[in-house]
């Protein structure tokens, strides 16, 4: 039987050089402008003149996390213990989401900002975003955690 991680990671030749060198370079680069991206954001911005930098820095945040969880370790998959295989992938479905949410969220803002430029700050605040990206996050880690409590994996015998 076959581990988890090492199923999604199989192919019949395994991770090129190239592939390792890929997945690291863009890792560590995607790190650092995240990084970069939170530091300014946590320091310069004002989420009270303009709460839909909320959104970003919640983007920000699942992307930082995406470079750190998956890029930097995809390379060596093959060696985590099977215990880490669960919450890892866990990880990875819900920063994705996340992402891909907060994209969302942020095209909600600018159409309310479009169609309702004069009650654009009775709609949207500071707190109703935090509420957002709080349920935002909640929700998706609780279906990702129980959509990956369902998956079991049997494996055939390899002829």
């Amino acid at each position: 039987a076959l581990q988890v991680c090492e199923i999604f990671n199989r192919t019949d030749e395994g991770m090129t050089t190239f592939e390792q060198f890929f997945y690291i370079g863009c890792g560590i680069t995607g790190c650092i402008f995240n990084a970069t991206v939170m530091v300014i954001a946590l320091l310069h911005v004002d989420t009270h003149d303009k709460p839909r930098q909320i959104i970003v820095i919640n983007m920000t945040a699942a992307d930082l996390l995406m470079c750190l969880v998956y890029m930097l370790t995809r390379p060596v998959l093959l060696h985590l213990p099977i215990l880490l295989c669960y919450p890892y992938y866990v990880i990875i479905c819900a920063v994705q989401l996340c992402s891909c949410f907060n994209l969302l969220w942020l095209n909600v803002d600018k159409f309310i900002f479009v169609q309702f430029p004069l009650r654009y700050y009775m709609i949207v605040n500071r707190f109703r975003i935090i509420i957002v990206a709080v349920l935002t996050w909640s929700t998706i880690v609780c279906l990702a955690m129980f959509g990956y409590h369902f998956m079991s994996y049997f494996s055939s015998p390899v002829s």
